[in-house]
C-alpha cells in the first residue's frame, strides 16, 4: 500500500511536470556561441549610478534568493533595515546604495514593491530627495479599500493557481501562470496599488544617450530556459537578443510587432517567469522571431521559462556579472538567502531512497549542492564569527560579499523561520517570525556593514 501511494505520487509529479514545461523540439542548426548563455550588456544603459545622492565610485547590488513569500518576506525586512541601519552613532540608508537588485522567484516580489513604491514616490515628489521614501512605511501604507503591500506579501495565492484550473481560458492557449501574472501585477506592480497601467522595463532601465538619468535601481529578475538551462535575465537587451516578438500579460497575447519596443515589456511577465516553478506554475512562454532573422526556418520558435532556481537560487551569479561591469569602482554584494532546506548528511532510514522518492530530490538537490559551494566565493580568508559561520568575504576579483541568512539566527529564531514552507501562501505569525528574522540578521551583521559602507 505504501508503494502504491509513492507511486501514485509518481505519476502525479510527472504529469505536472509535463504540464508545466510544455513541449521543445532539439533544433537541426546550432546557436550562436553567445546564445547558450548571453549576458546582460550594461553598456547599453545609462550608468545606474548616475541616480541623484549616489557613490559614482561603489557599485553595490543586491542578490535575493527564491523560497516563495519566506524569501520575500525576509527579503522586505532586510531591506527595511538596510534602510534604517545605525552603527556608532552613524546612520546609513544602505537601501537607497543598492544599485542592483538580481532577484529569483518569491525573492522578487520584494523588490517589486520596493520598486513600485519607489518610483511612484518620486514622480509623486520629484522634487524631494528620495532619502524621504521609506520603504517600511510604503509596505504598511493603506491603499484606499485595499489591503496594504505587508497583506499582499502574506496573502495566499494558491487560489488563483486552483482556481484558474476550472476557468475555460485555460482550456485553450492561457495556462494557471498566465493567471497568477495578472495577481501579482494586481498586488505588486499594477492597477491595485497604482491605480495606474502596468509598471513597464522602461521605468527601470534607461537606454544609453537617452537624455535623462536612471532613477531606480536595475531590477533583474531570473528565470531559468527550460530547454538548454541557462539563465535569463530579464532586461530589454536580452528580450532583444533572443528575439521576443510576443508574451502574455493580463491574459492577453501581447505581439510587438514589427519594430519591438522591448522598454515597453511589463514588469509583472519577468517577475511571474522567474516564479514559474516546475509542478506548480506552467512555463512562461515567450515566442521568438531568432531563427527567421537568421533565415532558418521557424520550427523552434519558443522559449520556455521557468523558475530562476532551477539555475541559480540566490541571483548571485547575475549580481556579480552586474558588479564586474564596473572594475575601478569599490563593488560590493549583499546576498540575501532564505534558504530552509537540508544541511544535516545524515539520515535516519537505513534504507536506500526509492525511485519516485529519487526523483522528487532530483527537483531540489542540484539547488542546495550549489548553495553549499556558494561560499567558495568569497575567497581563502573569509571572516567568520565564533561559531564558524562565514560573514563576509572577497572575490578574488576584489568584491565584497556580505551574507544575510537564517544561518546567522540564534537557535530558536533559526529554527521558526525554517520552518515556513515554500509557498505563496504564509500566516501573520510567520511573517512576524521572518521579519524578526531580518532584523536580527541585519543585526548580527552591523560590524561588516560599517566596514563597508562607514566611510559614506
Amino acid at each position: 500500500m505504501k508503494r502504491s501511494r509513492w507511486m501514485a505520487l509518481g505519476a502525479i509529479v510527472l504529469a505536472l511536470l509535463v504540464a508545466g514545461c510544455g513541449s521543445t523540439r532539439t533544433a537541426k542548426h546550432p546557436f550562436d556561441p553567445d546564445y547558450q548563455e548571453p549576458r546582460v550588456d550594461f553598456s547599453r544603459y545609462e550608468s545606474v549610478q548616475g541616480r541623484v545622492g549616489q557613490d559614482p565610485k561603489r557599485a553595490v547590488a543586491l542578490a535575493i534568493s527564491g523560497g516563495g513569500q519566506r524569501a520575500a518576506n525576509f527579503a522586505a525586512s532586510v531591506m527595511c533595515e538596510l534602510e534604517e541601519f545605525s552603527r556608532n552613532n552613524v546612520k546609513i540608508n544602505l537601501l537607497a546604495e543598492v544599485d542592483y537588485i538580481c532577484t529569483v522567484s518569491g525573492g522578487g516580489l520584494a523588490a517589486a514593491a520596493y520598486i513600485s513604491k519607489l518610483r511612484d514616490f518620486l514622480k509623486a515628489y520629484p522634487d524631494d530627495p528620495s532619502s524621504k521614501f521609506t520603504f517600511r512605511a510604503a509596505l504598511e501604507e493603506s491603499i484606499g479599500d485595499k489591503p496594504s503591500i505587508m497583506r499582499n506579501l502574506e496573502k495566499g495565492y494558491h487560489h488563483v493557481l486552483v482556481g484558474s484550473i476550472f476557468d475555460p481560458r485555460t482550456w485553450g492557449m492561457l495556462d494557471r501562470g498566465d493567471f497568477l501574472e495578472r495577481a501579482f501585477d494586481d498586488k505588486f506592480l499594477g492597477n491595485e496599488v497604482r491605480k495606474e497601467p502596468s509598471l513597464t522595463l522602461r521605468e527601470v532601465f534607461v537606454p544609453k544617450d537617452a537624455g535623462r538619468k536612471p532613477a531606480l535601481p536595475y531590477w533583474i529578475p531570473t528565470s531559468a530556459n527550460y530547454q538548454n538551462g541557462a539563465i535569463f535575465p530579464h532586461t530589454p537587451d536580452m528580450y532583444e537578443r533572443y528575439g521576443i516578438i510576443e508574451y502574455v500579460h493580463r491574459l492577453r497575447s501581447i505581439s510587438l510587432g514589427e519594430n519591438p519596443d522591448y522598454f515597453s515589456i511589463p514588469l509583472a511577465v519577468g517577475l511571474k517567469a522567474s516564479a514559474s516553478f516546475p509542478g506548480a506554475v506552467p512555463a512562461t512562454t515567450l515566442e521568438s522571431s531568432w531563427q527567421k532573422k537568421k533565415g532558418y526556418r521557424r520550427s523552434n520558435r519558443f522559449i520556455h521559462l521557468g523558475d530562476g532556481g532551477m539555475a541559480d537560487n540566490l541571483g548571485v551569479v547575475t549580481a556579480l556579472r552586474a558588479l564586474r561591469h564596473h572594475e575601478e569602482d569599490d563593488r560590493v554584494l549583499i546576498i540575501i538567502d532564505a534558504y530552509n532546506g537540508e544541511t544535516e548528511p545524515f539520515s535516519r532510514r537505513k534504507g536506500s531512497p526509492m525511485a519516485v522518492e529519487v526523483g522528487v530530490r532530483n527537483l531540489t538537490i542540484g539547488l542546495d549542492s550549489r548553495r553549499i559551494r556558494l561560499k567558495d566565493i568569497v575567497g581563502p580568508d573569509p571572516v567568520k564569527d565564533s561559531e564558524g559561520r562565514v560573514l563576509m568575504g572577497t572575490t578574488h576579483d576584489g568584491i565584497k560579499v556580505i551574507f544575510m541568512s537564517f544561518d546567522l539566527l540564534d537557535n530558536s529564531l533559526r529554527h521558526k523561520a525554517r520552518r515556513v514552507p515554500t509557498s505563496f501562501d504564509i500566516t501573520g505569525d510567520e511573517q512576524t517570525t521572518l521579519f524578526d528574522a531580518g532584523k536580527q540578521v541585519v543585526g548580527t551583521q552591523g560590524e561588516q556593514l560599517y566596514r563597508v559602507f562607514g566611510g559614506l
